[in-house]
């Protein structure tokens, strides 16, 4: 079983995509349960196939959970070098 972890500030880009953090929004939103949401907050790991589902449903500009996943770390590593907070948020 392939596990992963995300950084804080990925954490944080996620969280600043949801309306409200209720299990009908991260459902909705990432098709994930509070369960999982948990660990993601906590930096805790999860499976890499849950990551790369809520990737892809989080939309973040990639056509594949790979890419996805890779655009997302991509986007926190372009804020770190130009000193942005981790927990900014990008746009496309």
């Amino acid at each position: 079983m392939d596990l992963v972890t995300i950084t804080a500030g990925q954490f944080e880009q996620l969280k600043s995509r949801l309306p409200a953090i209720t299990r009908e929004w991260l459902m909705a939103r990432y098709g994930i349960s509070e369960t999982t949401w948990c660990k993601l907050r906590d930096g805790r790991p999860v499976k890499r196939i849950t990551l790369d589902r809520m990737l892809s449903k989080a939309d973040v500009g990639a056509s594949s959970p790979s890419t996805a996943l890779r655009t997302f770390n991509a986007r926190e590593d372009a804020d770190q070098r130009r000193g942005a907070p981790a927990n900014a948020s990008t746009s496309a």
